[in-house]
C-alpha cells in the first residue's frame, strides 16, 4: 500500500529521468505534425521501465474547450510507438482541465515494480503536484489491440487522499485475474497528524475473456465496506 500512495511521486521523478532527448522529439514532432496538422499541442512521453528512444508516446492535443462554468475541457489523441513503430492509437477526453498538466507513463501497475516488458500500460495526466487531482488509466497493450481497462482519479497530499489500489497483480502475466479497490486515507481530525481512517469501497474483479477485459464489482458501488482507524505508522508500516 506504501507503493500505491508514493506512486504519484515515483512517477515525477521517473518522467523526468526518461524524456527522449530534443532531436528524437523534433524528428517525432515533425512526424506527427505531417499527418495530424490539426494539433493544438504534441508532446513526446517517454515511458518507465523501457527505452525510451525506441518505446514512447506521442500526445496530441486536438481540443481544448472552455465551458460555461469557466472549467476546460481537452481532448488527446495518443500514439502509442514500440520499436519506433507506431502500433496503436487512443483518444481521451479529459474535463476539469488545470493548466500545465502533463502526461506520465510508466509499465506494470507500480513504477516500482520491475516492469520492462509488460503489456500494462498505466497512465496519468494531471498538474504534477501534491494535492492536484490525477487521471489516471490502467491500458493493455500489445502489438494487435489496446484496451482502456479502467479509468480512475487520485490525489494525494503528504500521504493522505485517494487512490485506486490493485491487488493480485503480475506485470508480465498476460492474461492474469486481478483485483482492485479504491483506499481513503485521511487524518482523523484538523489537528492530528498521526492517526488517521481509511476506508475502502468498489472491490472489482478484472479477468480476461474473449479476448476482452471485464470487470465484475465485488461490494456495492460507491458503498464504503470496510473502515478502520490507523495510526500512520500502521498504514505505512516501514520495511
Amino acid at each position: 500500500m506504501k507503493k500505491v500512495c508514493i506512486l504519484l511521486f515515483s512517477l515525477i521523478v521517473i518522467n523526468c529521468k526518461n524524456k527522449p532527448d530534443q532531436k528524437l522529439k523534433n524528428d517525432i514532432k515533425k512526424e506527427v505534425v505531417s499527418s495530424s496538422e490539426k494539433a493544438l499541442k504534441i508532446d513526446t512521453i517517454g515511458i518507465s521501465g523501457n527505452d525510451f528512444k525506441s518505446n514512447y508516446i506521442v500526445a496530441s492535443l486536438l481540443k481544448n474547450t472552455v465551458n460555461k462554468d469557466s472549467t476546460e475541457t481537452v481532448q488527446y489523441n495518443l500514439d502509442f510507438y514500440v520499436n519506433k513503430e507506431k502500433i496503436a492509437s487512443e483518444n481521451f477526453t479529459i474535463n476539469d482541465y488545470v493548466k500545465d498538466s502533463e502526461w506520465i507513463a510508466n509499465y506494470g501497475f507500480s513504477p516500482d515494480e520491475d516492469s520492462s516488458f509488460s503489456p500494462f500500460l498505466q497512465l496519468t495526466f494531471g498538474f504534477q503536484a501534491s494535492g492536484f487531482l490525477q487521471k489516471q488509466y490502467l491500458l493493455y497493450l500489445t502489438n494487435e489491440d489496446i484496451q482502456v481497462i479502467h479509468e480512475w482519479e487520485s490525489s494525494n497530499d503528504g500521504g493522505w487522499g485517494s487512490w485506486t489500489e490493485f491487488l493480485n497483480t503480475d506485470p508480465k502475466n498476460v492474461k492474469q485475474t486481478f483485483y482492485f479497490r479504491n483506499v481513503s486515507f485521511v487524518p482523523k481530525s484538523d489537528d492530528d497528524t498521526n492517526n488517521g481512517i481509511a476506508s475502502y469501497s468498489d472491490s472489482t474483479k478484472i479477468y480476461f475473456e474473449n479476448n476482452h477485459w471485464k470487470k465484475q464489482l465485488l461490494t456495492p458501488k460507491d458503498k464504503i465496506y470496510r473502515k478502520k482507524e490507523s495510526t500512520w505508522d500502521d498504514f505505512y508500516p516501514k520495511q
